[in-house]
């Protein structure tokens, strides 16, 4: 403001000189009025204010209630486990195959030969697997080749499973032989198994709550005595047949199961009776919040022409404190026997009970067991377990 006025003085006088000499004369004095100008200075003072912080209950948060998911949200579907494929093929515009195949060749001493071919599909349903296998050895136990100290397996199977939102199907299908040279302890060069199979498993959701269940498992297999010459060898055929329906249902924690399945098997040329079983079961699983499951069924197990019996299971598993676990189970259960199978393990294995009638009857096992197991720091882990059982079926391997 007083630069300003300055200013105006010095115009102003000069305009009086110039006026003075250009013309008439003006008044010798000029009364300039300054306005004033007041600076007001306010003090500034800071209070110190003291308050008391309210007691840590006061600041506690409320409850907070989520509400629950729904079953569908916690449905994954297939996509989540897609594996990304590895190989590409030209056709399709350049799109990724998930086709993979695999393979084994190997040899040794002994006439050792082996091979092992795989061709598999994973993905996007359906998925399926291809498999053929081959091993054979000849003149093991330091005994030259062709002199019945031989062995061999040759093997084909397949698998396909196809899913959709609320039913998966699986397929398996397979043919085995094996062969194993009697080693000169009988008049038989050797014995063999050829057996076909296949198992068809269906399970279908109409609910998420709940899953029907259907399957089917046939085999048909056939032991072969191997002789020089043209005249007859023995032979047995054995035909299975074992059908199966379920139903689960879930409710929270708790789901309940239904089975029941039906057995039929023989013999083709009638060496061992016809055999039909069938049983009816109910069971449950109970989890509670991880730290307690207990599972249990019972039912009732009807055997053709035989006896009725009542298999049941009962099993409890428990978390305790930190890291240590434990699980104790028990019940009465029977297992169903097929040739197929026990030739599998023991290709001269003939069945019978102590007098010598040529019969393959069940297992009825009574068993118990106890599992503990404990988790420490550093990955350290220590377990133990008791088991009994007592089996009622016997089975009599006569030398040919």
């Amino acid at each position: 403001m007083r630069r300003a006025t300055a200013i105006t003085v010095l115009l102003s006088l000069a305009g009086v000189v110039a006026a003075q000499d250009a013309g008439p004369a003006e008044p010798t004095e000029t009364e300039i009025l300054i306005p004033e100008l007041l600076l007001e200075v306010e003090e500034l003072t800071v209070e110190q204010v003291d308050a008391l912080l309210p007691a840590e209950g006061d600041l506690a948060l409320g409850e907070i209630q989520l509400p629950e998911p729904r079953a569908e949200d916690l449905t994954i579907d297939d996509s989540a486990f897609e594996v990304r494929p590895l190989l590409q093929t030209a056709a399709g515009g350049g799109t990724q195959s998930s086709i993979f195949t695999s393979g084994r060749l190997g040899a040794g001493n002994v006439n050792h030969v082996l091979g092992e071919l795989s061709l598999f599909k994973l993905g996007e349903s359906p998925r399926f697997r291809l498999e053929f296998a081959h091993e054979g050895l000849d003149g093991y136990q330091f005994n030259e080749a062709g002199t019945g100290y031989f062995s061999y397996t040759n093997r084909v199977s397949g698998w396909i499973q196809r899913t959709d939102d609320t039913s998966t199907l699986d397929v398996t299908a397979g043919f085995e032989e094996q062969v194993e040279g009697l080693q000169g302890e009988s008049t038989y060069y050797s014995v063999g198994t050829r057996g076909t199979g296949a198992v068809v498993a269906l399970d279908w959701m109409p609910d998420p709550l709940v899953v029907l269940s259907g399957g089917l498992d046939t085999t048909v297999t056939s032991r072969i005595l191997s002789a020089s010459g043209t005249g007859p060898v023995p032979r047995e055929r054995e035909f299975s047949l074992t059908p199966n329906v379920g139903v689960t249902a879930s409710i929270s924690a708790l789901n309940l199961m239904f089975r029941s399945s039906y057995m039929l098997r023989f013999l083709a040329a009638g060496e061992i009776p016809l055999h039909q079983d069938i049983d009816l079961s109910a069971g449950f699983d109970l989890n509670l919040q991880n730290a307690l499951d207990v599972q249990g069924h019972a039912g009732i197990f009807y055997t053709f022409g035989g006896r009725i019996e009542y298999p049941w299971d009962l099993s409890i598993q428990a978390v305790f404190g930190e890291g240590f676990e434990a699980n104790l189970s028990g019940g009465y259960m029977v297992e169903r026997y097929r040739l197929a199978d026990l030739w599998s393990q023991t290709m001269l294995l003939s069945p019978g009970d102590a007098q010598g009638t040529a019969d393959l009857v069940n297992n009825g096992i009574w068993h118990a067991e106890l599992e503990t197991g404990w988790s420490g720091a550093g990955g350290l882990t220590i377990g133990g377990d008791v088991r009994f059982s007592s089996e009622s079926a016997a089975i009599d391997i006569q030398r040919y």
